[in-house]
């Protein structure tokens, strides 16, 4: 994941050091620099509206790392996040068949294969509607 990737309100995953798994953070706060060789996207709510703290690319003794959820049906129906969005009135993103789509109605679609992230997703979502993508907790 690449910290100028990153939005404030994006979603990102935080891996544990016990190997329990992933929990969901959204980054609350910017301040990418280098911290002891290690980039540090600044501060995430882990979980999402609880404790706030500082998170890194970069593993650390005291912090896990920040890490792209990846999108799959399973992440779609876990966060509750839309699987398509219209925008521009004959365009539509989709997720189908584990990648992204843009369709322009009646005349085809093209895949965005670099679009593997939430975090990836809500950007696109945001650029080409204007709107954040409301993501229900």
């Amino acid at each position: 994941m690449n910290s100028q990737e990153l939005r404030i309100g994006n979603l990102v995953g935080f891996e544990k050091f016990d190997g329990t798994g992933l929990s969901i953070g959204e980054v609350t706060s910017l301040s990418v620099r280098n911290h002891h060789g290690i980039d540090s996207i600044g501060v995430c709510r882990w979980p999402i509206g609880k404790e706030e703290r500082k998170v890194f690319l970069g593993e650390t003794q005291t912090f896990g790392k920040a890490v792209g959820i990846p999108l799959t049906e399973k992440t779609f129906e876990k966060l509750k996040i839309p699987t398509s969005f219209s925008f521009a009135s004959n365009f539509e993103g989709r997720f189908k068949n584990s990648a992204v789509w843009i369709e322009e109605y009646g005349e085809g679609e093209e895949l965005l294969p670099h679009i593997q992230f939430v975090h990836q997703w809500q950007n696109l979502h945001y650029l080409l509607t204007g709107q954040e993508l409301k993501i229900e907790e």
